[in-house]
């Protein structure tokens, strides 16, 4: 059996569109060459730590990869960022409802 190729009628009222389409995806195929690249220099110089946000949930609060068991017990609870006040205890943060002393007056 004969292999067909398909042939577009030449309009120039197509021909933009068509420059147009070539070039994005010349540009998402050079751009995916990239990704690949920067995905496997990192992977292999830069491995992600515990909490290398910084984050202040408490998904951050466990090891990665995490344990069977995430916690064995729960850790306090104190704020909405219990995880960012257990690694930075130098910014105390003030809880609902409580009041910093210098904002009373």
């Amino acid at each position: 059996m004969p292999r067909r190729v398909a042939v577009y009628p030449l309009h120039q009222q197509w021909q933009h569109l068509n420059e147009l389409s070539t070039l994005g995806a010349l540009l998402i195929g050079i751009s995916t060459i990239f990704f690949v690249a920067n995905v496997g220099y990192s992977w292999k110089r830069y491995p992600a730590g515990d909490n290398h946000w910084d984050a202040q949930t408490l998904e951050w609060f466990t090891t990665s990869p995490p344990p069977h068991h995430n916690f064995y017990r729960l850790p306090q609870i104190r704020s909405e960022r219990p995880t960012w006040d257990f690694n930075h205890p130098e910014h105390r943060s003030v809880g609902h409802g409580a009041h910093d002393e210098a904002s009373v007056s």
